[in-house]
Parts: C-alpha cells; structure tokens; sequence
C-alpha cells in the first residue's frame, strides 16, 4: 500500500473540512501499531491509565505482546511515511489539520440530526486521541517529538487551535523544561534540596526554584523560558478571566498529569503479581525437550525483565508524584492570592480548566477529580472546595449535559463521579471529616476569607442534602425534555454515577419513574440505554440498604 498517497490524500480531505475519511487513519494506527483508542475502558485499564509506560502497555495491549517483531516493523514504515528523511513531512501537518477539523465539525458538519453530528466529532476527537498517543510512542525520545511540534503560540495563534487541544499536542514538551544548571530535574518535579532538619524553616527564596527553568533543544531551536511560556498563556483567555485566574496555576492545571498525581499501587502490585504467576507457571511444564527449553528460557527473560520494569517503575512513579506535591505545596500560596475577583474564582476555574478537560478523555476526567482534590489537601488560599462542587451541579451541571456529544457526557460523568466518591467519603464519618476537612481553607464558610471560620459537620450534611436534589430534579428535567440528545445524555451520565448516586429513596423512586417511561419509547438506543440504567437503579437499591435517608 502507498501509505504516503494516502496521507496526502486525508489531508486534502481536511483541507476541504470532510473528515468522514478519518476512519481509515484509525484503522491504520490501530492495525499497524496497536495503537488503539477505546471509551470503554474496564475499571482496572482506566487505573492503570494512571501508571508508568509498562503499566499502561499491560493493561491495554489486548494480547500483543511488547517484542512482538512483525508489529514493531508495521509501526517503523507506519512513522517512517509520514516522517521520511528526504520528502516533506506529513506527520505534524495532519496533526494539525485534524485537531483543526475538531474545532469546526460542529460548525461545519453537514448532518441532517445532531446525533450524527455528534457522532463526527467524536470520531474526530477520537483520531486526535489516538494519532498524537502514536506519534509520542514512536517518535523517540522525547526531544524528538519536541523538535517536531510547534510553539505553544504557533499552536494557539498561528493554527488557531482550541487551549484544551494545543495543551494536549504541548504537553509532552512541556515535560522536557528544566533548570538550568541540573541536568536531571525536569519540570513539574521540584528542585529543593530535602530538609533532613524537620525544625528547619526554609525562607520563601529557598522554596523557589534553583535558577531558571528553561527548555533547550538545541539548534535551530530557540531556548524557551518558562515565563515566554506563561505570556504565552495569558493570550489564551480573555484579559478578564485572569481577575480570577493565574497564568501559573492555569500552566500547572494543563501541563501535570494523572501519573503526577496519583500512584495506582493495587494496579503495580496485580501486573507484577501476575508476571511472577506467569514465571510460576513456566517453572511448572513438564516438556522438556531442547525447543521447549529453550522457548521457556526466552519467555522466563521476557516475563523477568517486565517483572523488573514494573518494580523500577512503580517507585519512580511513588518519587514522582511526592516531588510533584512538594512543588506544587511551594507554590499553592500565589496561584489564587492576587487575583482581584475571587468571586469567580470556582466559575472561571471550572470554565477554562475543569469542563474542557474533563471532557477530553477519561483518564483526564479523573485527572481533573484528582487536580481539585489536591487543591483542597494542600490548602490552597482562596480555593473553596464546597463552593466548587455546589458551583459545578447547581450552576452548571445541566448546561453541560445539553451541549455534550455522547462520549463527552460519558466522561463528564465519570468526572461527577470521581467528585461525588470524594464528597461521601468525607460526609461518610465525622472524624474523617474533621481529620481532611475541618480546618481546611476550602471548608471557610466565606471563601472570600480562607482564614474564616469553617463549616461544620452537620451543615456539611444539610449541602449534601441539597445537592442529592438538586441533581435529581435536573435529571428529571433532562428525562423528560422533548429533546433527544438531553434524554440520552442524561441517561449515559446516570450510567456513569450510578456507583454514587442517588442517595435518597425518594429520588430513586422518581428517577426510576421516568426511566421506565423511556424504556417503552420507540427509540431504539434509547430503550437500550434505559435497560441499564434501570438495572443499575436497581442494583444500588439492593447495595444500599438504608437508602431512604441521607446519613
């Protein structure tokens, strides 16, 4: 097959605003380099999702195995076409052009119904997720990546691309600045020296980091400061939006990672488990003839050195992210203090950062869950933690799940849910609440105070109380709307949260009316969807059993 033909020819196709074609590209990537993008991730994949490259390649290689040679080939003439020695490259100008396309199909699809709309955009969407994950496993090491892409400000002002897709395109460079004068610590880690002294009290220059961090790549490759890139960043959004917002925390928010902020143990220790099982197994065949032998001996070294991998790699995750927390716990104090609005603070964060990234992919609708409670764990001033979750479902949960496209909502739900399981488990027990909330900034009753008194235990409960009705009512509006899209949007959301939620029997009782309403509409997909979501009513009904009451 001429793959270079074909390249030309999706990216005229682009140019022309037709993406239909994109499904061929995905088949490539998919069939060539196994790499493939799906939003059905079980609960174990999407938890490894968190973890190192070899955790990752465990979870979702769907039996390919790392050394498999013929694959390694097919990926090799798969980058080597689009990034030939002597042609031009077609690699980063189809990665433009689609993540271009992404931002237009809505505008531009030609659709007689907006599912099908959707059902573009999420095809493109999904390209996007999938090519860029390609190119990053392909095109080593990281620099070299780095030297293809363009500027954060071409990014944003020369192709026009939305934040949340530049940020996406950006973010593995953005992993490549360091200071200058340490040849090994590399941004977002932090740079201070441990205090073995636990009485000693560093001054605030010391919590800085040590000289300048900067990104060099060499020539041609103009050096990059971090603060070019954070005038970068404040030409991203309206002057407005930083009254309540900072370039820094904006940076950080769009820059760090899952792997930055959470370590799954139980996902390390279950591979490596299993590669001592599969070891295990090995020792125990009875074949012993020479080519049994010797195949045993290859795959023990093949399962050894994953083995040896995984253990490596879990502690440089643990290292990770407690230097990660220590950079972040220096500079918490002057994300939020100097804006002027703080009012806005919870609206504009959720607006700019939250929503846009929470609905790109599921790992980052964790992530986002993840980045809000490691806001409120360090404490950070001016951040309200309760105003944030009462912003996010009594202002604006139902807009957002009117204007989602089908994964959008799945992953916005998926965001909802992450928040809600942290909000219970603090609501769950009063110690456990005073221990993680009670004198946190973001538990201050006038978040425009962050040293003013707190809220208590039990007006804790009466806020969760009325946001168990608050989301009740709202789906009730969405289930009984005239609206196709509000109903199934709604209806993949109550699939996503239905670990958490509902938490009274009376809203139970009235949402489980309304989906057995829909469950007899003529609406094939919607008949479908409102099987589940009744099963899981169900279900929950069964799990809880004092269901009825909110404590």
């Amino acid at each position: 097959m001429e793959l270079r033909g074909l390249f030309q020819y999706l990216g005229n196709q682009l140019k022309k605003g037709q993406g239909i074609e994109l499904v061929v590209l995905q088949e490539l990537v998919q069939q060539m380099a196994n790499v493939q993008y799906t939003e059905n991730l079980t609960e174990e994949q999407l938890d490894a999702m968190a973890g190192s490259e070899t955790l990752r390649y465990q979870a979702t290689s769907f039996g390919v195995t790392r050394n498999n040679k013929a694959l390694f080939k097919s990926a090799n003439r798969l980058r080597d076409s689009l990034l030939p020695k002597d042609e031009p490259k077609l690699a980063i100008p189809l990665l433009l052009l689609i993540a271009q396309h992404r931002s237009v199909v809505v505008i531009n699809a030609d659709a007689p119904y907006i599912k099908m709309v959707s059902e573009q955009f999420d095809r493109c969407h999904g390209t996007l997720l999938q090519y860029v994950e390609f190119l990053c496993s392909v095109v080593t090491p990281p620099s070299a990546y780095a030297q293809l892409i363009p500027s954060l400000d071409d990014l944003v002002h020369m192709y026009h691309l939305d934040p949340e897709a530049a940020f996406f395109i950006y973010r593995p460079v953005m992993r490549l600045f360091k200071c200058a004068g340490s040849l090994d610590v590399f941004w977002p880690l932090d740079n201070i020296k441990t205090v073995t002294n636990t009485s000693a009290i560093l001054e605030p220059e010391a919590m800085e980091y040590s000289g300048r961090v900067i990104l060099d790549l060499g020539s041609p490759h103009k050096s990059v400061m971090w603060s070019d890139l954070l005038e970068t960043v404040k030409t991203m959004l309206p002057s407005k939006a930083w009254n309540s917002l900072s370039p820094d925390l904006y940076a950080t928010f769009w820059g760090l990672t899952l792997y930055d902020l959470y370590v799954p143990r139980n996902r390390y220790e279950s591979e490596i488990a299993k590669q001592h099982a599969a070891l295990k197994a090995l020792e125990e065949v009875s074949d012993n003839s020479s080519s049994a032998i010797t195949k045993r001996k290859k795959e023990k070294e093949r399962i050894q050195e994953s083995l040896d991998r995984l253990t490596r790699e879990l502690c440089k995750h643990e290292d990770n992210v407690s230097s990660v927390r220590r950079r972040l716990s220096c500079e918490k104090d002057r994300w939020l203090t100097s804006c002027p609005d703080t009012l806005k603070i919870n609206m504009e964060f959720l607006q700019r950062c939250i929503f846009p990234r929470c609905t790109f992919s599921m790992p980052d609708a964790v992530y986002c869950a993840m980045f809000v409670h490691t806001l409120h764990s360090l404490g950070t001033p001016f951040f309200n933690t309760v105003n944030h979750v009462d912003v996010l479902i009594c202002k604006t949960l139902q807009p957002m799940i009117c204007c989602c496209t089908e994964y959008e909502v799945g992953r916005l739900g998926r965001f909802l849910y992450e928040t809600l399981k942290i909000a219970y488990y603090w609501k769950s027990d009063e110690s456990i609440y005073e221990h993680e909330c009670g004198n946190m900034p973001g538990f201050a009753v006038y978040y425009r105070f962050p040293n003013s008194q707190r809220v208590t235990y039990g007006q804790f409960i009466k806020v969760h109380w009325k946001w168990s009705q608050r989301m009740s009512r709202l789906l009730i509006q969405c289930l009984e709307s005239s609206e196709y899209m509000e109903i199934r949007n709604a209806l993949i959301l109550m699939t996503k949260i239905s670990g958490v939620f509902p938490v009274t029997k009376r809203s139970g009782i009235n949402l489980e009316k309304r989906v057995t309403r829909i469950r007899s509409d003529e609406r094939e997909d919607l008949k479908v969807l409102a099987t589940g979501v009744a099963a899981a009513l169900a279900a929950r009904k069964m799990k809880n059993l004092e269901w009825d009451i909110l404590i």
